[in-house]
């Protein structure tokens, strides 16, 4: 069964968990050796 909620309870949902997300962490791909994508983001492998 659904349950609805008003626009204000979801929207302070969301407000919260974007409040209390983790830091993010940068990737320094030169340092570590991982791979990044660049600026213009990343090359898709062609099946």
């Amino acid at each position: 069964m659904a349950v609805l909620q008003p626009v204000e309870v979801f929207t302070r949902a969301l407000t919260r968990a974007w409040d209390e997300r983790p830091p993010v962490r940068l990737i320094d791909g030169g340092a570590s050796g991982a791979e990044a994508c660049g600026p213009d983001g990343c090359a898709v492998p062609q099946p």
